[in-house]
């Protein structure tokens, strides 16, 4: 069946506005859905939702707006223009559109132009062109988050990382937490993509891209047939750990599954932010000891993927239901009395 999310306490939906008030993008974190348009004014009933403007969230029973302008004259909200594009990732929220400034509790944002990131609490920007502007001069139509790493495709050319310009960053590019890069060239300085790129998608280390390109150049080599869509590899610079519970402590461990690594050593020796832990099926101890003071400790843009039987070779062979992987505090005898003060 079919069901209405909200209303206007006039018989009609609950989003409205003057010039269209289309929805172009859905999210979900948790039982919340996050929905983001060209809509400008948005209804609990016969109550308007104060700064709930191209840009708002849904709860199951109500609307509400993600954060507010401040109090600032005019009826925008934090957002002042359509968005076209909405990825979360974990409790972040990365935003996408025609805007440009996004204002929080009366403090612009100047760099938070086109793209900006919801953390639940505040907006932020991501990077700036070093004059106090966004890093991107176009909006963008996709947004796929990995780890730490962001991957946006739209309508700019010429990234300006904090005052570097990209030339080679058109249409398509990547953040990593830091900075802004290129995903290859044309060889010739220019980007690989001559045009638009409108979608985005992410399959183990294969970002795909669709548009209106054509003949994709690769570093200086036109592939005539990568027309409208092709496939970047990102697996450079990201290291792959494999992690059994009977693995490896040593330096080269985990790069296939015959020489696994074990998973508290991966954590606390080998990862860096942006790499990958695949853990298979089986029961996680943070210690062979009986010290309870010993936990996992997770990293910040560490990937950490379970449901593995241990011959995987793509992201997406996982089944998390049958090959459960187990993070477990019972380090020492059974029952609660010796068990680690935390598992992570």
């Amino acid at each position: 069946n079919w069901s209405a999310l909200g209303n206007n306490g006039l018989g009609n939906g609950a989003l409205g506005g003057v010039g269209g008030v289309d929805v172009e993008a859905i999210a979900t974190i948790g039982p919340n859905i996050y929905v983001g348009g060209k809509f400008n004014q948005v209804n609990n009933g016969n109550t308007i939702v104060p700064d709930a403007t191209y840009i708002a969230k849904w709860d199951g029973y109500s609307w509400s707006a993600l954060g507010s302008r401040g109090g600032l004259i005019g009826a925008a909200g934090p957002i002042a223009g359509a968005v076209n594009a909405i990825t979360a990732y974990g409790t972040d929220l990365y935003v996408a559109g025609q805007f440009t400034n996004v204002t929080q509790n009366g403090v612009v944002l100047t760099a938070a132009d086109h793209l900006a990131k919801w953390d639940g609490s505040y907006w932020s920007a991501l990077g700036s062109n070093g004059n106090g502007d966004g890093a991107l001069n176009a909006s963008m139509t996709s947004i796929v988050v990995n780890g730490n790493t962001v991957y946006v495709a739209g309508g700019f050319t010429d990234v300006n990382n904090n005052g570097v310009p990209l030339p080679a960053a058109d249409y398509v590019a990547k953040w990593d937490g830091t900075n802004w890069s290129a995903l290859g060239s044309n060889g010739g300085g220019d980007g690989a993509l001559n045009t638009y790129a409108y979608a985005l998608g992410l399959l183990g280390d294969e970002l795909f891209v669709g548009g209106e390109f054509t003949n994709v150049n690769n570093n200086g080599t036109v592939l005539n047939t990568a027309d409208d869509i092709a496939s970047y590899n990102i697996s450079d610079g990201v290291d792959l750990y494999r992690v059994t519970t009977n693995g490896l402590s040593t330096p080269d461990c985990g790069t296939d599954w015959s020489t696994p690594c074990d998973l508290q050593y991966a954590l606390t020796s080998l990862v860096s932010s942006g790499d990958e832990i695949w853990v298979a099926v089986g029961t996680y101890k943070p210690t062979s000891t009986t010290d309870r003071k010993i936990s996992f400790t997770l990293m910040n843009g560490v990937a950490i993927y379970g449901g593995f039987a241990g011959i995987e070779t793509m992201l997406s062979q996982r089944n998390f239901q049958s090959n459960v992987a187990i993070l477990s505090g019972e380090i020492g005898a059974a029952g609660t009395a010796d068990n680690s003060y935390h598992v992570v």
